[in-house]
């Protein structure tokens, strides 16, 4: 998807004034706030934070890795290494209010010492060259319609051996599926393929798969408690403030098109030869 696609989709230009907002409404101040309070925000993939952690558990990340985030959007997933594994980790989004909000949110936590969120293509990331010791993304491929030069740019940022985790929506079945998802406003914008096409680009950049499996039921069971948490209305911090208003018709898309089999979440882990 192209930069203004992205925006068009994603952003609002008052992303961080709907987070303060709904902080105070929560009870709690800026100069006091924890990592764990924008939890309930922050990671807007299938499953949140228990997606990512369970993403982590099956990698292999050192203490003193130098991580990269592709796709970090506000920087959660990298919050979430930082706090939880005391690693360094470097993100990368096309979007710029997401990388503005994440390295602010990270100022408040107190963790912009260990991460750092950058505006870039996550298909070109430039001097990074075989400077990473892990790299992962979620729910990211969604948007990249060229997974081949995303591929080849993670490996060229890789050191040889090191791993790369994979967590996005893919196709799984030929049924039809409705828009707005929410990655997507309309089917132009989707690029949603098949673990055999992540297959195929992997290899061909130069990575081993030593891990695969689908999320789906973990994913439906995430979206009928989110469902149901909002059934009196969003709560003051929620996914709602990065998705959008519209977020029910979204979310009810997507269990849609994991119901009939059409797309499900699913995960991979790559190795760099």
């Amino acid at each position: 998807m192209s930069a203004p696609d992205l925006e068009k989709h994603y952003s609002s230009g008052q992303l961080l004034e709907r987070i303060e907002a709904g902080l105070r409404q929560s009870g709690l101040d800026k100069s006091s706030l924890e990592p764990k309070h924008l939890g309930p925000l922050e990671e807007f993939h299938t499953g949140g934070r228990p997606a990512t952690q369970y993403l982590f558990s099956t990698m292999e990340i050192a203490a003193d890795a130098h991580c990269l985030d592709v796709g970090c959007g506000i920087g959660g997933s990298a919050r979430c290494a930082a706090v939880e594994l005391g690693v360094k980790v470097t993100g990368v989004d096309l979007m710029d209010e997401f990388v503005a909000v994440g390295n602010t949110l990270s100022e408040w936590v107190g963790l912009d010492h260990l991460v750092s969120l950058s505006q870039a293509d996550v298909a070109d990331l430039g001097d990074a060259d075989r400077s990473f010791d892990v790299a992962w993304m979620l729910h990211v491929g969604m948007n990249i319609e060229d997974k081949a030069a995303l591929f080849k740019a993670v490996a060229d940022a890789l050191r040889p051996g090191a791993q790369f985790g994979i967590y996005d929506v893919m196709r799984t079945g030929d049924g039809d599926v409705k828009f707005p998802m929410p990655w997507a406003s309309n089917a132009g914008q989707s690029f949603v393929e098949s673990e055999d096409a992540y297959r195929g680009y992997l290899v061909d950049a130069g990575f081993e798969i030593t891990h695969s499996e689908s999320r789906r039921e973990f994913g439906l069971e995430f979206l009928a408690k989110l469902k149901a948490r909002s059934a009196g209305g969003p709560p003051p911090l929620g996914l709602h403030l990065v998705i959008g208003p519209d977020i029910g018709v979204k979310i009810g898309n997507m269990a849609a098109s994991f119901t009939n089999g059409t797309f499900a979440p699913v995960q991979m882990i790559a190795t760099r030869r």
